[in-house]
C-alpha cells in the first residue's frame, strides 16, 4: 500500500431496484425526519405526563397534550413506514393498525387549541366535538377493510395508499374547521399577546404541516409536512411553560428536560444498535472480514464514551455543565460508532447511509463544545455561541447532499469517506470554535475545573480535526481512536465536584442496580451464543456477541441511570435533609443541655441523676423590675428583656458557663458542669461573668434600663434532666438555695458572694465584706461584695463544645 496516498473509489450506486435491509438504508434519508419525530413525540408524551405541565390545573388537560401528541407520532410512524418499507400488502396492514390512533387528531387537535388559547377558542372546542363524526366514519371503514381504494402512489420519498371517501371526509373536514375558526382565533390572540409567541407559533405549524399531508394523498410528489412535526411539537411544550412564568432553560435544566430528551433519544439509538447488529449481520459474515483490530479499538472506545456520558449525566441531572457534557460524548459515541461501522466493511450503502446519518449530530459539536466553555467561562457576547449553533444548523442538512462526499478509501482500519465541495466545511466549523474559544478564555481562567473543562474542549476539536483531515488520502493515524481519552482524564474531577454537593449514596445505589441489571443481558446473551454455536470459530462467535451485545449493556446502564438515578436522588436529598435536621436537634441539645447530659441523650442513654461535688451557681434578677413593667408596653418590655438575656447568653458562651433557665426576670446559670481541666476554675469564670453582665447593663441603652442583683455561691449540686416530652436540665441542692438567697439579698448593681466563693478567688479580685448575714431558712454566712472592675479573662483554651 502507498504510504502517502490511498487509491480513491467512486460511491456506491443507489438504485431504487433493491429490497429488504438495502431498501431500508437507500430511502432512509425521506424517513429520518419523520422517525425523529416519532421519538421526539413519545418523548414529549413522558415528560409532560410525568411533569404535569405545571401551567396546568386540571389533570384532564394533561392527557389532552399527551394523546394528541400520541396521535400526532403515529401519523409520524406511519409516514416513516411508507417510506422504508418497499411490500405494500404489509405496509397497507400496518396502515390498518396505526391510522385508528392517528384519526383522533382531527378532535384531538381543537381540543388542543381551545386549550392553549383558553374562552376565545371555545368555539373550537365545539368543532372538535363534531369531529368525532368523520372519526367514527373513519373508523368504520378501517373495520370494514374499505378505507384504502387498494391503489397505491409512488413517489421517491414513499408510497401512499389511495384513500375511499371517509379517509377523505376525515382528513378535508379539520382542515375546513382549522382555515374558518382556528385561524381568525390564531389571530386575535396574537394580536392581544395573551399565550406566549412560541405556543401560537408552535400551534399553527403543527396544523400547518399537517395539511401538507392532504397533496400525496391525491397524487401530487410534495414532501409531507407530518415528517417536520417534532418542531411544532416542541415549541408547543415551551410555549405552555412559559405560560406558567418559566423560561425554556427551566425546562432544559430544571426540570430535566435535556437529561430525559437525551437518555431518550441514546436509548433508541443503543436498541436500534443492537438490533442492527443482530438482525443484520452473521457471525460467518464477520468471520469474512478482517475486523482486527480496528473494530474492537472502536466498538470499545465507543462503549467507554457512551458510559462515560451516560455516568457525568446521571451525576447531576440538572446540572448545565454534566448535561452538556453528556450530549458531547453522546455525538462522540455516535462518530466512533461510524468508525466501526466503516471498519466492518460493510455494504457500501446501508455504510454511506450510517455515515450520512451521523454527521449531522456531528455539525452540532462545536457549537456544544462553546456552549460548555461559554458556561465555565462566560463572557458579555454571545455573539460567537449563536454564529456556531447557526452554522451547525445550517450543516445538519449537507450530510445529505451529492457534494459532500465524493468517493471513499479503503484504508487499513476501515473506508474513509473522500471529501466533496462541502465536506470541508467540518473541519472550517471546528477551526472556528478553537479560534473563538482561545480569543474568549487567552490565559485568564483559574479554576481548575475550568481549565480541565476547556482543554477537553480543544483536545477534543482537535482530534475531531486530525480525524477528518484523514478525508485528504492521507495515509493517517485513525486519531479518532484517542477520542475516548479526553473524557477519561476529564471523569474523575466531574465526580470529585459532584461528590461535594452530596450525592454519594444516590450515586452508589444506581451503580448497584445498573451492575445487577448486567445478569440479565449476560443470560439474553448466553441464548444468543447457543443459537450461533455453529456458525464460525469461538473466536468470531465471541465478537459476534460483543458487538451485538456492548450496546445492550450500555443501555441497561443507562436505564438505571434513567429511571433509578431521580428515584435515588430524592432518596440523598432526604438522606441530607435527615442529617441536617438531626444536626440542628444535636445543636439545640448541646445549647440547652451540659454536653455530658446532651451525648447520653444523643446516643439514647437514660440519663440519671449525678451529683456534682463542686460547681459554682449565679443567679441574676433586676431591681424594681415589676413596677417597671407597668409603665412599658408588654410587647416592648419583651423585646427589651430578650435582648438582654441574648445579651448574657453570649457571655455565657464566652466564660464556658451554661445557662439552665430563666423564669420571668431572674436568669440562673452555672458553671463547673463539666469535668474537665478547664471548669476546675469554676468560680473565677462565674465571677468574670458577673463583672461583664454588670458592665454590658451600664451601658445598656435597648435593654432594660434596670440595676441588676446577682447572688453567687459554690458547692455540691445534683443534676439531672426532668419531663418526657419537653426535657429540662436543672440542679438542686443547699447550694442552688444560698446563690438564690444571696441574689435576694443583695443590693442593686452589687454583685454578692458567698466565703466559700470568695475563698476560692485570688488576689486579682478585689471585694468588700458584708459581714455575717442571716439568710431566709439558712444560719447565718459570711458574704461579700465583688468590685465591678472587669479586668480581661485569663484562662486555659475554651472547652471543644465553646468554639463554634
Amino acid at each position: 500500500m502507498d504510504p502517502a496516498f490511498l487509491p480513491l473509489y467512486p460511491l456506491p450506486r443507489l438504485s431504487a431496484e433493491v429490497s429488504g435491509w438495502s431498501y431500508f438504508w437507500l430511502k432512509f434519508p425521506y424517513a429520518m425526519p419523520s422517525f425523529l419525530t416519532f421519538l421526539i413525540g413519545l418523548f414529549l408524551i413522558t415528560f409532560s405526563s410525568s411533569s404535569g405541565l405545571s401551567s396546568m390545573t386540571r389533570r384532564r388537560d394533561v392527557w389532552t397534550v399527551a394523546l394528541t401528541f400520541l396521535s400526532y407520532s403515529a401519523l409520524a410512524c406511519l409516514t416513516a413506514l411508507r417510506s422504508v418499507v418497499a411490500d405494500t400488502e404489509q405496509l397497507l396492514w400496518l396502515h390498518r393498525w396505526i391510522y385508528p390512533v392517528v384519526l383522533l387528531l382531527a378532535p384531538l387537535s381543537f381540543y388542543l387549541i381551545h386549550l392553549a388559547l383558553g374562552q376565545p377558542g371555545r368555539l373550537l372546542l365545539y368543532f372538535g366535538h363534531v369531529c368525532w363524526i368523520p372519526v367514527v366514519a373513519a373508523f368504520v371503514s378501517l373495520l370494514e377493510g374499505v378505507a384504502f381504494t387498494g391503489r397505491w402512489y409512488h413517489y421517491s420519498f414513499g408510497s401512499f395508499p389511495e384513500a375511499n371517501w371517509p379517509i377523505k371526509v376525515w382528513g378535508v373536514f379539520p382542515g375546513i374547521g382549522l382555515a374558518l375558526v382556528g385561524l381568525p382565533a390564531f389571530l386575535w390572540d396574537w394580536q392581544l399577546r395573551r399565550s406566549p409567541p412560541a405556543l401560537l407559533i408552535g400551534l399553527f405549524l403543527l396544523f400547518s404541516l399537517t395539511l401538507l399531508n392532504l397533496p400525496v394523498l391525491a397524487g401530487f410528489p410534495i414532501y409531507p409536512g407530518s415528517n417536520l412535526h417534532f418542531v411544532p411539537m416542541l415549541l408547543i411544550i415551551i410555549g405552555l411553560h412559559q405560560k406558567s412564568g418559566r423560561t425554556w432553560l427551566d425546562l432544559l435544566f430544571a426540570e430535566r428536560g435535556l437529561f430525559y430528551f437525551l437518555n431518550a433519544i441514546l436509548a433508541a439509538a443503543l436498541i436500534i444498535l443492537s438490533l442492527s447488529f443482530f438482525g443484520g449481520l452473521r457471525v460467518l459474515e464477520i468471520q469474512a472480514r478482517q475486523w482486527f483490530p480496528a473494530v474492537p479499538i472502536t466498538l470499545i472506545g465507543m462503549v467507554v464514551v457512551f458510559a462515560s456520558g451516560i455516568f457525568i449525566g446521571g451525576l447531576e441531572a440538572t446540572n448545565r455543565i454534566n448535561q452538556y457534557l453528556t450530549f458531547i460524548l453522546a455525538i462522540l459515541g455516535f462518530y466512533l460508532l461510524l468508525k466501526t461501522v466503516e471498519a466492518l466493511y460493510l455494504d457500501p450503502i446501508i455504510e454511506y447511509r450510517v455515515r450520512q446519518l451521523l454527521f449531522i449530530p456531528l455539525a452540532f459539536l462545536p457549537a456544544l463544545l462553546y456552549r460548555l466553555v461559554d458556561t465555565v467561562h462566560p463572557g458579555e457576547s454571545r455573539w460567537a455561541g449563536r454564529l456556531l449553533t447557526v452554522c451547525g444548523a445550517a450543516l445538519a442538512f449537507f450530510p445529505f447532499s451529492d457534494l459532500m462526499f465524493s468517493g471513499y478509501y479503503n484504508h487499513a482500519y476501515g473506508r474513509i469517506p473522500a471529501p466533496g465541495a462541502l465536506f470541508w466545511a467540518f473541519p472550517l466549523l471546528f477551526l472556528l470554535f478553537t479560534a473563538i474559544t482561545a480569543m474568549k478564555t487567552g490565559f485568564s481562567v483559574k479554576d481548575s475545573l475550568a481549565v480541565r473543562l476547556i482543554l477537553f474542549c480543544h483536545g477534543v476539536s482537535l482530534l475531531i480535526l486530525l480525524d477528518l483531515f484523514r478525508s485528504s488520502g492521507l495515509y493517517l493515524f485513525p486519531y479518532a481512536w484517542l477520542l475516548p481519552v479526553p473524557g477519561i482524564l476529564l471523569l474523575p474531577a466531574i465526580h470529585a465536584r459532584s461528590a461535594v454537593t452530596g450525592i454519594a449514596h444516590a450515586l452508589r445505589i444506581t451503580v448497584r442496580l445498573s451492575l445487577s441489571s448486567i445478569a440479565v443481558v449476560l443470560i439474553f446473551l448466553s441464548i444468543i451464543f447457543l443459537a450461533v454455536l455453529n456458525e464460525g470459530s469461538l473466536e468470531n462467535r465471541l465478537f459476534y456477541l460483543i458487538l451485538g451485545g456492548s450496546p445492550l449493556l450500555l443501555l441497561t446502564f443507562l436505564l438505571s441511570f434513567l429511571f433509578a438515578g431521580p428515584i435515588a436522588e430524592q432518596l440523598d436529598l432526604l438522606y441530607r435533609n435527615l442529617i441536617e435536621e438531626r444536626e440542628k436537634s444535636d445543636r439545640l441539645l448541646d445549647n440547652i443541655l451540659p454536653p455530658a447530659v446532651a451525648f447520653d441523650l444523643k446516643r439514647g442513654v437514660r440519663v440519671e441523676p449525678r451529683l456534682y461535688d463542686d460547681v459554682t451557681v449565679l443567679f441574676a434578677d433586676f431591681a424594681a423590675f415589676s413596677s417597671y413593667a407597668t409603665t412599658i408596653e408588654p410587647s416592648d418590655l419583651v423585646r427589651r428583656l430578650d435582648s438582654t438575656f441574648q445579651a448574657f447568653d453570649e457571655l455565657c458562651h464566652r466564660y464556658g458557663v451554661e445557662k439552665l433557665k430563666t423564669i420571668g426576670d431572674a436568669y440562673m446559670c452555672v458553671a463547673g458542669l463539666t469535668s474537665t481541666p478547664e471548669q476546675e476554675d469554676h468560680a473565677v469564670r462565674a465571677c468574670r461573668l458577673a463583672q461583664a453582665m454588670m458592665e454590658l447593663q451600664s451601658k445598656s441603652m435597648e435593654r432594660l434600663p434596670l440595676p441588676l442583683r446577682i447572688g453567687i455561691h459554690s458547692g455540691p449540686v445534683v443534676g439531672g434532666v426532668t419531663g418526657s416530652l419537653k426535657l429540662s436540665f436543672d440542679i438542686w441542692g443547699h447550694t442552688v438555695n444560698v446563690a438564690a438567697r444571696l441574689e435576694a439579698s443583695s443590693l442593686p448593681g452589687r454583685i454578692h458572694i458567698s466565703e466559700v466563693t470568695y475563698g476560692k478567688l485570688g488576689a486579682e479580685f478585689p471585694c468588700e465584706e458584708r459581714g455575717l448575714l442571716r439568710l431566709k431558712n439558712i444560719p447565718e454566712v459570711r458574704t461579700y461584695f465583688l468590685d465591678l472592675t472587669a479586668r480581661p479573662f485569663k484562662s486555659r483554651q475554651s472547652p471543644s463544645y465553646l468554639e463554634e
